[in-house]
């Protein structure tokens, strides 16, 4: 499963942004190893970064 917003929105300026979008990609045949949080703050520490958006699918179709 891929959740991700379309585009990020930072309420303390009220209009849309080119930063890069959150997104969690989840595999129910695998187990986690910690608590993970689905936040624009968690994101940006993860270091996952995918810098062309529609390569998201090809990560969420090798899943299956």
């Amino acid at each position: 499963m891929l959740v991700m917003p379309d585009h990020p929105t930072p309420l303390s300026i009220r209009t849309h942004t080119s930063d890069p979008v959150p997104y969690m990609l989840y595999d129910s045949t695998k187990e986690l190893n910690k608590v993970a949080y689905y936040n624009e703050k968690e994101a940006k520490l993860s270091g996952n970064l995918v810098k062309e958006g529609y390569q998201l699918i090809d990560k969420l179709l090798q899943l299956s």
